[in-house]
């Protein structure tokens, strides 16, 4: 649902529009208008028109990640399917005007860059824009320029899976007062404790994170135990608020959460309006968790300025993450 809040228009960010950044300005301002001057019908129409026009094995992959991972709807040319695609016109038709918005609030020209090029992604089908923004230097979920580490910090790590991030926030770190892990799946969670046992002053918790506690259906998939999430069936687990199960102050929060981010923001509302932790969240879940997300973090605390980061492929766009410092 779009929020009632009146969007910031473009021209009032306050970074520089200087060199390159004049060309992503124009770049992002000519998708805004070209979107603006279409009817959602004749969006939906182009991106229907377009899609097999492209090479096979382009075609291949993007069908086979839009099956794998199902956040964004269904896409099977052979039976005439284009769910996704409808969905993304009515995304991008129905909520330029917030797209616009964050990208005034991004903190540099970067994220900026970023942000034009998954949408040129799914207007026009630019696959090498957003293949040039993929993060080289810094490990997913870590980038060393936004966060600055202390040995106070206090590292809660939402949907951590089999450990991969908690490691390497911890090798990054070197010290740190707390570490919390969150993750529901039996099978990742022997493997995230076998992984960490090492680690000191961490806290393990064999649960599903949302804004309620209690008890949810955590779906899990035979394929890919790693893409477990809460669903309508599936296999009983506990759930807990994060405001209710931390009572200390935290500084970093991350969260890849399989389409659960939403509900987990609601869940620790106090910890993010109260100690301004830095936040690191999967953004990818769903088209609109783009601007939806910032939105949210925004009206608890508006001192956050937005970061958008790519590290995943450039085909199906995903694993981008949304830094909230």
């Amino acid at each position: 649902m779009a929020s009632p809040e009146r969007p910031t228009p473009i021209g009032n960010t306050t970074a520089p529009a200087v060199g390159r950044g004049v060309a992503i300005d124009r770049d992002f301002l000519r998708i805004v208008h070209d979107v603006r001057n279409m009817s959602e019908q004749e969006l939906e129409r182009k991106l229907i028109e377009g899609f097999p026009k492209l090479e096979n094995r382009y075609k291949m992959v993007i069908c086979d990640q839009m099956r794998r991972y199902g956040y964004w709807g269904k896409l099977e040319p052979e039976r005439s399917e284009y769910e996704a695609l409808r969905r993304r016109a009515q995304e991008l038709s129905q909520h330029m005007d917030e797209y616009s918005w964050l990208y005034g609030k991004l903190g540099d020209y970067r994220s900026r860059k970023t942000l034009l090029a998954i949408l040129d992604n799914w207007y026009s089908y630019n696959f090498k824009t957003l293949a040039n923004m993929k993060e080289k230097m810094f490990p997913t979920y870590l980038d060393a320029d936004l966060l600055r580490c202390t040995e106070e910090e206090v590292f809660v790590d939402l949907g951590a899976g089999i450990g991969d991030v908690t490691k390497a926030f911890a090798e990054y770190a070197g010290h740190w007062k707390k570490i919390y892990c969150y993750e529901p799946n039996p099978g990742s969670f022997s493997a995230l404790r076998n992984r960490t046992k090492e680690l000191g002053l961490l806290a393990l918790r064999q649960c599903a994170v949302g804004d309620k506690t209690g008890n949810a259906l955590l779906q899990v998939p035979n394929d890919d135990p790693l893409l477990s999430k809460i669903d309508d069936n599936g296999i009983e687990t506990d759930m807990v608020q994060i405001d209710e199960d931390i009572e200390e102050p935290v500084s970093i929060i991350k969260m890849c959460l399989e389409g659960s981010e939403q509900a987990a923001i609601r869940g620790c509302s106090n910890h993010i309006h109260q100690d301004h932790p830095k936040l690191i969240l999967r953004a990818d879940h769903g088209d609109s968790d783009l601007w939806q997300l910032p939105r949210m973090i925004e009206r608890l605390d508006k001192k956050y300025r937005f970061y958008l980061r790519h590290y995943g492929g450039n085909l199906a766009p995903m694993e981008y993450i949304l830094y909230a410092v």
